[in-house]
């Protein structure tokens, strides 16, 4: 079963209502104010065909409405949204970040097997 996710849309610091997706769909429901904000970003999305910042393979280009995780993210970062808790750990900058760790501590893993301490 699709995961279902109800969230702030903030802007500027600026909570503009609740929206509620849940994964696999392209419907956005919620509060009237927030829906219209993200509903605009959608369009404004598609129009200029924006890509997200995920890196290849992951590439998101925003050709549709978002119907899965990478796109709403990206929808939220091209609209200037804030990006909700619920989404902060799979943001493009999370996975670096999380890659970015586990190669270090790999590094660190193999030069410790080398040497005698």
């Amino acid at each position: 079963m699709s995961e279902k996710y109800t969230f702030p849309l903030v802007r500027d610091g600026k909570t503009l209502g609740m929206l509620h997706w849940q994964e696999g769909s392209d419907q956005i429901s919620g509060d009237a104010a927030a829906v219209a904000a993200f509903e605009e970003a959608i369009k404004r999305a598609i129009a200029s065909n924006y890509r997200g910042s995920y890196p290849p393979p992951g590439l998101i280009i925003i050709n549709a409405r978002p119907a899965h995780m990478k796109e709403i993210i990206s929808v939220l970062d091209f609209g200037r949204f804030a990006i909700p808790d619920c989404f902060a750990d799979h943001t493009a900058a999370a996975r670096a970040k999380r890659a970015r760790e586990n190669r270090r501590r790999d590094f660190f893993d193999r030069m410790g097997a080398r040497w005698v301490y």
